[in-house]
């Protein structure tokens, strides 16, 4: 009995003393009273951050009714008692699953540590997370990476502006201004899409740069030609660049080509114009001349990328040069079916009509300085 009666007393002794009804009552209307302030940094926090946004203040009925709703909230889960666990949401790291696992996972500093200076350094890296991530970074480092820091360890050139652009004009060259995307021009120069836009920008950066170096191409006709001559060097000149590069008339008879490389051109080729006597005029004809030059070539990319409706429009209108009843329809035909009978010929035929039609373009042109040119 006596020793019963001890072990009772010794249990009550050490068992918690259960807290009085109103103490959880305090703490329970303290957990919501905590809520009302939560509520107050939340909305102004919202709202602050949406007036530096917008430049313009919240007005007062919305935020009143956001602290109202985010106090509701808070308030019905001020009572409900969270662990650890449901804090960080229940995302528990799993456990080895064998020594060897554990050990991999534990870093080469720690296994070489004995177990009480270990146990100290825990302690100290506790009090200072500045130590803690200098020792998690040493760790890190200690595990061997065998891939190279450098493209010049790696064996690989150095990337530049210039190099992208140069692969860019080879892409150009082969597909056409039109028919390669970055992830092509990157993969040519053994980088990421990021590395050309770092050096050069955008795709349209790109197609900028290589339109300026193919119009730093064009050869510039001698300056004391006259003008009707320096034009038919110019334009004979810009076929045999620009017919290398598909793609490229098109876009510079759609929009021009960049000031920089194009301003002797320009330049020396409006001068000449106003001098023959063409007055204000003289900018139309200039690029009367470039413009119906670049749609020529542009016409020719064209059909050289698509064979099969060259071919199909070929026959269709060769089958018509037997019309007597449409005896124009029937000389094209004719015309097109002696063109399409010759197909080794084809490239000299247009090369034959780009210089005919800058003939009688500049024919025109001459035509209208009779009628402008002072008298």
């Amino acid at each position: 009995m006596t020793q019963l009666w001890r072990e009772g007393v010794i249990q009550s002794a050490i068992a918690p003393v259960p807290a009085p009804a109103w103490w959880a009552q305090l703490d329970d209307d303290l957990r919501v009273l905590r809520a009302l302030p939560f509520a107050t940094v939340c909305v102004a926090l919202a709202a602050a951050g949406n007036a530096l946004a917008s430049g313009s203040a919240v007005p007062p009925g919305a935020l009143l009714l956001g602290w109202a709703l985010v106090g509701v909230v808070a308030m019905l889960a001020a009572r409900r008692e969270r662990s650890l666990r449901a804090i960080v949401g229940g995302q528990v790291r799993r456990p080895p699953t064998s020594r060897r696992e554990a050990a991999l996972r534990t870093p080469s500093w720690r296994r070489r540590t004995p177990h009480s200076v270990m146990r100290s350094v825990e302690r100290c890296t506790a009090r200072r997370p500045v130590l803690r991530y200098g020792l998690s970074m040493a760790s890190r480092a200690s595990i061997p990476d065998s891939r190279p820091r450098s493209r010049w360890a790696a064996g690989l050139p150095a990337i530049t502006a210039e190099k992208i652009v140069d692969q860019a004009l080879v892409l150009t060259e082969t597909h056409g201004l039109d028919n390669w995307t970055v992830r092509q021009l990157a993969a040519a120069i053994e980088a990421y899409p990021a590395v050309v836009y770092h050096h050069v920008g955008d795709r349209e950066a790109v197609v900028n740069a290589v339109l300026e170096r193919v119009v730093g191409m064009l050869p510039v006709p001698p300056t004391a030609l006259p003008w009707r001559d320096w034009f038919r060097v110019l334009l004979s000149g810009m076929r045999g660049v620009l017919r290398r590069y598909p793609g490229v008339a098109r876009r510079l008879a759609a929009h021009g080509p960049g000031v920089e490389r194009a301003a002797p051109i320009i330049d020396r080729g409006v001068t000449l114009l106003q001098e023959a006597g063409f007055g204000k005029e003289s900018v139309l004809a200039y690029n009367v001349l470039l413009g119906t030059a670049c749609q020529l070539m542009a016409i020719e990319d064209d059909r050289e990328h698509n064979p099969e409706l060259r071919a199909r429009m070929s026959q269709l209108y060769a089958q018509s040069r037997t019309r007597e009843d449409m005896p124009g329809l029937a000389a094209m035909g004719a015309f097109v079916h002696e063109v399409s009978e010759q197909p080794d010929q084809l490239a000299g035929f247009y090369a034959s009509f780009y210089d005919y039609a800058v003939e009688r373009t500049l024919d025109g042109i001459a035509a209208r300085l009779e009628q402008v040119r002072p008298r």
